[in-house]
């Protein structure tokens, strides 16, 4: 009769700790006298996944979610569950800022905008677009410089997170721009 169990795995770990899609992905190196694994997600039954040093767990929520695993023997002997690791799923963006505002109507080509500044849990930083043009990084200030011709002219801006989450645009910020001066009065007297 064999009662001992296989030895521990070792090295359980995942490539990210924060994904934004809703699976993860989970290694862990061979356990000695393992014929198979078990893995236990967020506190679940746990699940034979076979001889196998990965596991992949999809259709998951947001949150954190934590796998731990365990080695079986040929005779169905347990070896300890290792600590658990933990993966946040976040796919989630914080959200749009205010419109962007500037001195307007102005005389000068050069603006400078400013929005009031968000917060969230994640690093992020803002992109700008002006007159519905291509994103631009911005940096993670709450301000931007332009440099517009004569004409009406706004800017919009977003926010991206450190794992590509991207906001909706913010409101159209406006501005008129006129360095053209009216003619000189004529004066007939």
């Amino acid at each position: 009769v064999d009662l001992t169990p296989p030895a521990d795995p070792t090295g359980l770990a995942t490539a990210s700790a924060r994904v934004n899609a809703p699976q993860a992905a989970w290694t862990w190196i061979t356990a000695l006298d393992a014929a198979s694994y078990e893995v236990e997600l967020n506190g679940s039954a746990p699940v034979n996944v076979g001889n196998v040093l990965t596991y992949t767990a999809a259709n998951l929520d947001e949150g954190i979610h934590t796998l731990r695993v365990r080695a079986l023997d040929a005779l169905g002997n347990a070896s300890g569950w290792t600590a658990g690791v933990n993966v946040e799923v976040d796919w989630t963006a914080p959200g749009p800022p205010p419109a962007p505002e500037t001195t307007s109507p102005t005389a000068s080509t050069s603006q400078v905008w400013v929005w009031d500044a968000l917060s969230d849990k994640d690093p992020f930083t803002y992109e700008v677009s002006v007159n519905g043009g291509v994103a631009v990084p911005n940096g993670a200030g709450n301000t931007c410089t332009t440099d517009l011709a004569d004409g009406e002219h706004f800017l919009q801006v977003r926010t991206k997170d450190d794992l590509g989450n991207v906001s909706a645009w913010s409101e159209k910020g406006w501005v008129i721009v006129d360095t053209i001066a009216p003619p000189a009065p004529v004066i007939t007297l």
